[in-house]
């Protein structure tokens, strides 16, 4: 089965300290859900998600790039359940004074939900932060199939300025949170 993202599920920032609520919405039963969150704040040490319908959200990662305060830190969360629960907010609660956060979440159509919580979708996670704002790079594994196969990437930079995509890929959401500036894509 072909690997799809819909329209994102729900995307926003907010420039107050946490906790953030986005707003309503379900998933697909069925489908593996992914959240990203970017925090402002070299202060944020933990961030919870709870909400959307979904019963258990599960971190699986976490990339903090600057230092002091101009450290930004972006979090990702997956969730997988056959029936989810109906249409609501999702909220995410910071540990530590965070200035501002940006959130994106969708769906993934197709994407292996073995193991628990849609685990089996995540195969890898590897991470790489840039010394500037025009360049970064991700070395991955092969891909265990050569034709069903997906990669998302997540960026965080430290300006509100907008982000521009590299020719084959698809851009599922962008949101930019303005106190101290800083864009999710």
């Amino acid at each position: 089965m072909a690997l799809s993202v819909p329209a994102a599920l729900a995307a926003s920032f907010d420039n107050a300290d946490s906790p953030h609520t986005t707003a309503s919405f379900k998933p697909t039963d069925g489908r593996v859900v992914i959240a990203a969150y970017a925090s402002s704040s070299d202060v944020v040490t933990a961030v919870s998600l709870a909400g959307g319908g979904v019963t258990t959200w599960t971190q699986f990662a976490t990339v903090a790039h600057g230092t002091g305060t101009n450290q930004r830190k972006i979090w990702l969360f997956r969730a997988y359940q056959a029936a989810y629960g109906g249409a609501a907010p999702a909220t995410f609660t910071t540990t530590g004074v965070g200035t501002s956060g940006a959130w994106i979440i969708f769906e993934i159509y197709g994407a292996d939900t073995s193991g628990t919580n849609g685990a089996g979708a995540i195969v890898q996670s590897p991470t790489n932060t840039g010394t500037t704002e025009t360049t970064a790079t991700v070395t991955m594994s092969a891909f265990g199939d050569a034709t069903n196969n997906g990669a998302f990437g997540c960026v965080d930079r430290r300006s509100n300025a907008a982000i521009t995509e590299e020719a084959g890929y698809t851009e599922i959401g962008e949101q930019s949170a303005t106190a101290p500036g800083h864009t999710l894509e």
